[in-house]
């Protein structure tokens, strides 16, 4: 029940008499109702403007004069341009949440800037779990992503909501070249052979980056397993050097024949030695490590560098989800074994097993110069100096 007044609550002006009794003060009514004798009805709150009733405006209903100037307040921070309903309630538009403007990768420690499209994007409230912040107010929103991984940015006011879905990760850029790995078991010559080595397997290690706003792979690592290994055959004996302690005036001509490369004795066109009494082991070993550092040179090396190429154009605009990102693994791995292939094929020309003799025999010829020079220090017989 709303109370009743002998005059209006509006002034009027100066020497103007006395106005009907008609209606109870609208401050007994609440917002968007007025008093109508004893009963508050819709219509609108007239407090802000009681003072302002226009005097040839006296005898029209109240919720007509001031209909431009119903305004209320619905209490509710998701709606805005709140007005009366004309049912005696207040009502407004709700605020909503639309497409969030935010690329699908970022980099790392990078701030960014997201917006979103709203009505009024000042009243949203924003929610990024592990970013810094981890939540705000109001659009735009400026959020870092402090670490690799999927993160989930979501705006919203009450029921209104819209959520995207981000991947962070390092900057390209900041990737090292990739790393050639060399792991080098023991491996175990034939009855017939001093050293061996042999590739048993390899492999290649990616990463996932941003670029700038493309998700991209990096050749991270390449990884490569060979064998070496030398044998000793009996009664060949090790001999360490031109200093041995083996090496003597009465067996330095006999040493000094066997590490010479006899023409009788072939190997793919190039004279070799034939260890018989003394064996340098080191020498042997060298001519294994050059096979090792040859095929490094021509297989491994190459392979890395065009895989890399390879793996760094493989650019998408957003991250892949899990069962395509196995499928482009497999494709980096399907290219590594085509290119091994190539080069390998390269590398085994038929005159592989030359090119390290040729170096054997230089390691032979430096060490019989070696043997000469002590020959002539401590007067060895002459064929020794």
């Amino acid at each position: 029940m709303c109370g009743l007044t002998t005059e209006s609550a509006f002034s009027r002006p100066a020497g103007t008499a006395a106005a009907t009794p008609r209606t109870g003060t609208p401050a007994d009514c609440p917002s968007c109702q007025i008093c109508n004798g004893s009963v508050c009805v819709p219509s609108c709150s007239l407090s802000a403007a009681s003072a302002t009733l226009p005097a040839a405006s006296q005898d029209e209903l109240l919720s007509r004069i001031f209909a431009a100037q119903c305004t209320c307040d619905d209490h509710d921070e998701c709606t805005i341009n709140d007005r009366c309903d004309g049912k005696g309630g207040c009502t407004g538009d709700r605020v909503f949440a639309g497409r969030i403007a935010l690329k699908c990768v970022v980099q790392v420690d990078t701030p960014v800037t997201v917006n979103v499209t709203s009505n009024a994007p000042e009243r949203l409230d924003w929610a990024v779990p592990g970013a810094v912040p981890a939540s705000g107010k109001g659009a735009p929103f400026d959020v870092t992503f402090p670490a690799p991984g999927e993160y989930t940015v979501t705006a919203s006011c009450k029921s209104a909501t819209s959520s995207t879905r981000v991947d962070a990760g390092f900057d390209c850029a900041s990737i090292d070249s990739p790393t050639l790995d060399s792991m080098e078991l023991p491996g175990t010559p034939s009855e017939k052979q001093w050293g061996v080595t042999t590739t048993t397997d390899h492999s290649a290690g990616y990463a996932g980056c941003v670029s700038g706003d493309k998700w991209c792979y990096r050749l991270k690592e390449f990884h490569e397993v060979h064998t070496f290994g030398t044998r000793l055959h009996p009664p060949a004996k090790d001999i360490t050097g031109a200093g041995d302690s083996q090496i003597d005036a009465t067996n330095c001509q006999r040493v000094l024949s066997e590490l010479t490369p006899r023409e009788d004795s072939l190997t793919q066109g190039v004279p070799t030695a034939i260890f018989v009494s003394f064996a340098p082991i080191y020498v042997v070993e060298e001519h294994e490590r050059f096979h090792v550092d040859e095929r490094k040179a021509e297989v491994l090396e190459p392979t890395l560098q065009d895989l890399a190429a390879f793996v760094s154009n493989s650019c998408t605009d957003c991250k892949v989800w899990s069962g395509a990102e196995a499928e482009l693994i497999q494709q980096f791995n399907d290219e590594m074994e085509r290119l091994w292939d190539f080069y390998l094929d390269k590398f085994n020309d038929g005159n592989e097993e030359a090119r390290a003799l040729m170096h054997e025999n230089a390691l032979l010829a430096e060490l019989r110069q070696q043997i000469r020079a002590r020959g002539r220090a401590e007067g060895w017989p002459s064929q020794c100096q």
